[in-house]
């Protein structure tokens, strides 16, 4: 007698494993901030970082590259100069430094009565600029070599030995 038959539902697969968490992102580096500021003496600049536009209050012998006349900038006022845009600002005691976005070339402005706004003409693009009280120091973009000018009481513009390239100041 042949034994009936019954049909059986095929084998279940076995469970499928859960599925894996989507992997982490790596941390992505902060945005570089929108403004930056540096502040002197008697003056503030600002640098807008998405246009390079550079805005400066304060007292405005120290601000504006053109002076226009006016005793003080009572709010942030556009520097007028041949400059378009600028990558970077460093106030000093009563001087100013920039350095224009597009061709890296610096520009200082201010008081002058120690050298620190004559920008050395043997270097002609800037990755990085610090204005100090009566002197500047800025490293050139081609080599990394640093530069100070300015007033040289307590060797303020003496380069340190031992040292041939530098990243900022």
């Amino acid at each position: 007698d042949p034994s009936p038959h019954t049909p059986s539902s095929p084998p279940s697969p076995p469970p499928s494993p859960p599925p894996s968490p989507p992997p982490s992102p790596l941390p992505s580096p902060p945005p570089s901030p929108p403004h930056s500021v540096s502040a002197g003496l008697f003056h503030t600049c600002d640098l807008a970082h998405a246009d390079g536009e550079l805005r400066c209050w304060g007292d405005t012998s120290y601000i504006d590259s053109e002076y226009d006349g006016d005793d003080e900038y009572r709010r942030p006022t556009n520097v007028s100069s041949h400059v378009s845009a600028w990558s970077s600002v460093s106030t000093g005691h009563e001087h100013t430094c920039g350095i224009a976005k597009d061709d890296g070339t610096l520009h200082c402005w201010g008081a002058t009565g120690h050298g620190q706004t004559d920008v050395p003409s043997n270097v002609s693009a800037w990755s990085s600029v610090s204005a100090g009280h009566e002197h500047t120091c800025g490293i050139a973009q081609s080599n990394g070599a640093l530069h100070c000018w300015g007033h040289s009481t307590y060797n303020r513009t003496t380069m340190p030995s031992g040292v041939s390239a530098w990243s900022s100041v």
